[in-house]
């Protein structure tokens, strides 16, 4: 496996100008950029398509980070364990706006699982200056009205108000309900020293083995939750490891033994594998790194990039989460919250909504049942059907670049986009060996129109968009491997390239919607 120089050289010679600002280069543009459609687009050609109208209904009410990157986490090794018989319901302490909350919620729900979710709804309390870092004011995230009633109809609205039982107090005050003495996940989110220290008291002897327990905001410059965490698993005389999960989060698994991880000068033991091993993750970061512009932005890319590339098998280092973090400096140097310099303000008070945001809805053209589609969305599974996967891949990532991030995903030019989109998606899912492999019994299948065109050599066939300027497969099809390229599925000559990636659509972030 090759690995860039540029980190060796940008430690050598670190360069001293640095992008003024919330700036839509690495690590903003994937982790904490301007605007939330934008990231939503750059990740639709690689989330699970069960997940897609989810990920886009929390939108705007799930915080950045974690989302979408720890969202996809979370449901990647959750359902693994899962699907291994992990008993249990799930946990959130901290509701913020909901976001996370609607999505564990939706999973638990297809899991036939009850979720807990808590909060005082007041806002944060009075940070402790023993323990909590100048960051946050007292009643910050609070609210004017009754968010707690908004939440509840916000819970009606995605109905989900029959999976997940709402508490409105204190953490510290919270008793946990007798049906969820078994818990499978647990998601705090307290950003305070004793709202995480109370959230892990209430809930870890309750969590099964095999469990999973997220904090997030572990590498928040309050220092709060990094702080409560340690001292709790040192009251049980306890050292687990602690998966990183992009940006702030980590991620506990509970019985998992800690053998091979050395220990971190601030005397945890880590694991970077969830974010190695999460390839959607590693792409975003590379397609970040071909954007970025010459200097320390770039610098910082390729060296993440590399990190990130770093064989599993060689050694590991008490020193590997300063590499993980020193390359995200402008995304944690973007503000000190009150910080000590800072003058004294007010909390900042934010409102739940109680509807749902107005969001494309997805078609429900599914490829093996035909009659669940549309004459248009027929013709474009068939074209689909005959291409390589490596062609497919190739035309979701185009895709995402049509979608336009000024616009609402209601548009009908957005609206056809995505539903082409989630049907590639679900075509790779169902049926992804027959990509460039069409059996002689399929093939008599094909529409003779399309036959005859591609025995000519080249297809005619339209595939009916409904904007002036129509998708037309105008390349030549070989119907027996696959090969040929078109409009729609361009043949590929490599796995990326910058010269293909519209780079001036990823500056300023277009107009934002969040």
């Amino acid at each position: 496996m090759q690995h860039f120089a540029w980190p060796l050289m940008a430690a050598a010679a670190l360069q001293p100008e640095r992008l003024p600002g919330q700036h839509s280069y690495f690590p903003l543009d994937i982790l904490w950029p301007q605007n939330r459609w934008q990231m939503f687009s750059q990740i639709l050609p690689f989330t699970p398509v069960d997940l897609d109208q989810i990920l886009l209904d929390v939108l705007t009410l799930a915080a950045v980070p974690p989302y979408p990157w720890g969202q996809l986490i979370y449901h990647e090794v959750l359902q693994q364990r899962l699907k291994s018989g992990l008993k249990g319901h799930f946990a959130e302490f901290g509701v913020g706006l909901g976001g996370s909350s609607l999505f564990f919620g939706h999973m638990a729900a297809q899991w036939g699982r009850r979720m807990l979710a808590v909060d005082s709804f007041q806002g944060l309390p009075d940070s402790d200056p023993a323990h909590d870092e100048p960051y946050f004011a007292e009643g910050d995230f609070g609210s004017e009205g009754s968010n707690a009633q908004r939440f509840q109809q916000l819970l009606e609205n995605f109905g989900l108000n029959s999976t997940i039982d709402l508490i409105s107090t204190s953490f510290a005050e919270t008793v946990v309900p007798r049906e969820f003495q078994e818990l499978a996940f647990v998601h705090i989110d307290g950003d305070l020293y004793h709202s995480v220290l109370d959230a892990l008291e209430k809930t870890w002897d309750l969590v099964q083995p095999g469990g999973i327990v997220v904090i997030d905001d572990f590498f928040h410059k309050v220092q709060g939750p990094a702080r409560a965490t340690a001292d709790f698993f040192r009251s049980r005389a306890l050292a687990p490891l602690f998966h990183v999960v992009p940006a702030y989060a980590v991620l506990v698994v509970k019985g998992d033994a800690n053998c091979a991880a050395p220990r971190a000068l601030d005397g945890n033991f880590y694991s970077f594998e969830l974010a190695r091993d999460f390839e959607p993750f590693v792409q975003a970061v590379e397609r970040s790194l071909l954007r970025s512009p010459e200097g320390r932005a770039r610098d910082n890319a390729a060296a993440f990039w590399d990190f990130l590339r770093y064989p599993s098998d060689a050694v590991a280092s008490g020193a590997d989460i300063f590499r993980y973090l020193a390359p995200l400096e402008d995304m944690l140097d973007l503000t000190d919250g009150i910080g000590p310099c800072a003058a004294p303000r007010k909390g900042r008070v934010v409102s739940i909504p109680t509807e749902k945001r107005v969001e494309h809805v997805f078609t429900n053209c599914q490829p093996l049942e035909r009659d669940s589609c549309t004459e248009q969305e027929r013709e474009f599974i068939d074209a689909a059907d005959l291409q390589r996967e490596s062609q497919v891949e190739l035309e979701l990532l185009r895709m995402s670049q049509l979608l336009d991030m000024s616009q609402s995903t209601t548009e009908p030019r957005n609206a056809e986009l995505l539903d082409r989109m989630v049907i590639l998606k679900r075509l790779k899912r169902e049926n992804s060996w027959r990509f460039g492999r069409t059996s002689s019994k399929q093939r008599s299948a094909t529409p003779r129109r399309q036959l005859r065109h591609a025995k000519r050599g080249c297809s005619a066939a339209t595939l009916g968009g409904r904007w002036t300027d129509p998708l037309v497969v105008s390349g030549c099809v070989d119907l027996e491997h696959g090969k040929g390229g078109s409009d729609l599925f361009p043949r590929p000559t490599y796995r990326l390239d910058s010269q293909r990636l519209d780079t001036k659509r990823f500056e300023n972030g277009g107009n934002s919607q969040s």
